[in-house]
């Protein structure tokens, strides 16, 4: 193949590699009925997967486009093709100061979490829609010598399917707004620090109250032998618990530390008092020999509509994680949530592992009206083999532990997948 650029616009090539998987299933319990009212089934299923990658100075772009096929040998009028799109890229408009990223995702998701829990296409049931997530994002990000800024507008549309049974009648589309501004010189790790920062972030809802927030806080601290920073932050943010007005009202402030003795490891903890109560955070980041490690936690205000890319699918699975995250819904809440997360190579082999805990409480509806509180905790355990140059089997497990309202659920979700390369990456 045979592009034609002109010469500014010459960039790095792009990689194009295919896969496809093939499966033949067996499961005694099709719709996940109740004990006694199960049936069996066969089915074959087919995914393959298309990845356009480039990695260049101006672009860096990831395009995968993954059908999945799913064909019964009883109940063929339920066979079914599905599309799941995952595409993102970031352009930079002026070198090392002015971007644009922008993505597109389209994927299956829960409808709730009080229902059955389908992790694949392969159940029959009506607990899954197909959701699309749409984003653009200009930003200005820019080392200005004294001090490094970052500039931002983050625009996120999201659309569903029409649910066909929806135990609230409650789906609707949504929109974000969020900007975004920050000015410090944290990265200087040396003397005094300071940072000044601002976002506001704006979700609207079809027919229900659009869900608005603020905040605007300064800090000043200072680093010690260039290893440890000492800070302490004070603000303004909206009102939690004001359906109505979003204006800068409430104090906030925090104290915490940052220690960073080199670039293998990065962990800053917080504590202080939000317009919600007392709040704490943290983060970890460390570079393992072979891998990294990721671990946070964070208390803050939340709407439904913020978490629609927690749901989006990891390899067929769906991301149970997300679970508590229904499509068009419109309650707002205080999260908790936190996050461990572990990714290490092997010479054959990839192993991953995550751990996480989402806990809601002060639930409303957009309306202010109490709902009861939710919680979440999960771990998934993924291990995958190269074979060879083309082919790689893996190994997932996800368990999850879940109290929804006045319900408790256990679920454990297993799968084996082996995928082939059709052919070497191809350069265009």
């Amino acid at each position: 193949m045979v592009l034609f650029v002109s010469q500014a616009a010459a960039a790095a090539p792009w990689e194009f590699e295919t896969i496809i998987d093939v499966d033949v299933i067996r499961t005694d319990n099709l719709t996940l009925a109740p004990a006694g009212l199960e049936e069996g089934e066969t089915l074959y299923r087919v995914a393959s997967a298309f990845l356009l990658t480039t990695e260049g100075q101006r672009l860096t772009a990831n395009i995968h486009y993954r059908p999945q096929g799913t064909f019964y040998t009883d109940v063929t009028d339920s066979n079914e093709v599905y599309h799941s799109v995952d595409a993102s890229g970031t352009l930079s408009l002026v070198k090392d100061a002015l971007f644009f990223y922008a993505s597109a995702l389209n994927f299956q998701s829960f409808v709730s979490p009080e229902g059955e829990i389908p992790s694949t296409n392969i159940p029959l049931s009506e607990n899954r829609i197909d959701s699309r997530i749409l984003e653009v994002r200009p930003y200005w990000e820019q080392d200005l010598g004294f001090a490094n800024i970052l500039l931002g507008y983050q625009y996120i549309d999201t659309s569903f399917d029409e649910i066909v049974s929806s135990p609230t009648s409650l789906e609707q589309n949504n929109n974000e707004r969020i900007g975004t501004f920050n000015l410090n010189n944290h990265r200087q790790e040396r003397g005094f620090a300071w940072g000044l920062e601002y976002e506001h972030r704006r979700l609207n809802y079809e027919t229900a109250i659009p869900w608005e927030f603020q905040q605007a806080k300064a800090n000043l601290g200072f680093w010690v032998n260039g290893v440890t920073r000492v800070f302490v932050s004070g603000g303004l943010e909206s009102p939690f618990d004001s359906f109505v007005d979003s204006s800068l009202e409430e104090e906030t402030w925090e104290v915490g530390f940052q220690y960073k003795p080199n670039q293998r490891l990065d962990l800053e903890i917080a504590g202080g008092e939000r317009s919600f109560g007392k709040s704490y955070r943290a983060r970890m980041g460390y570079q393992l020999r072979r891998g990294q490690m990721q671990i946070s936690y964070v208390e803050q205000p939340a709407s439904q509509g913020q978490f629609a890319n927690d749901r989006r699918p990891q390899f067929l699975i769906d991301s149970l994680q997300g679970l508590l995250n229904r499509p068009g819904a419109t309650d707002r809440f205080v999260q908790r949530r936190a996050d461990w997360t572990t990714d290490i190579e092997l010479t054959k082999s990839e192993l991953s592992f995550r751990l996480y805990w989402d806990d809601r409480d002060q639930r409303t509806t957009d309306a202010g009206s109490d709902l009861e509180d939710e919680s979440l905790v999960g771990a998934n355990v993924r291990w995958a083999w190269n074979l060879g140059t083309k082919s790689q089997v893996g190994f997932d497990v996800d368990a999850i532990k879940l109290e929804s309202g006045r319900s408790e659920d256990d679920v454990l979700a297993l799968s084996v997948d082996y995928s082939y390369r059709l052919s070497q990456r191809y350069s265009v």
